[in-house]
């Protein structure tokens, strides 16, 4: 069968069913990590970036117990891993402390 101008046509799309969580990301001195870094899964699969004060928007399947945000300045490449404990309520703001690591 071929569509034709103006038909709907199906299409699967992969998607993500997980919990989210609102987190609120500060490096060791208190300073968020760079707009526009990369966060991470322990596979190394992108599950978002970090926006505007430090904040992300991510889904995390369950059973996720760490994430890393990646970012590089100048060619020089910086991580802090955050540590995750229960989903919690996927409206709240969570404060999560990301921890320095070297690469």
């Amino acid at each position: 069968m071929k569509a034709r101008a103006g038909a709907v046509v199906e299409l699967a799309l992969p998607t993500t069913h997980a919990p989210a969580r609102w987190l609120r990301l500060t490096r060791e001195d208190d300073v968020p990590p760079p707009f526009a870094a990369q966060v991470v899964d322990p596979q190394g699969t992108e599950l978002g970036r970090v926006g505007r004060d430090g904040i992300a928007w991510i889904r995390t399947p369950t059973g996720t117990r760490h994430l890393d945000v990646r970012w590089s300045i100048e060619g020089e490449a910086f991580s802090c891993r955050v540590a995750l404990g229960d989903h919690g309520d996927a409206d709240t703001l969570r404060d999560a402390p990301c921890v320095e690591s070297t690469q």
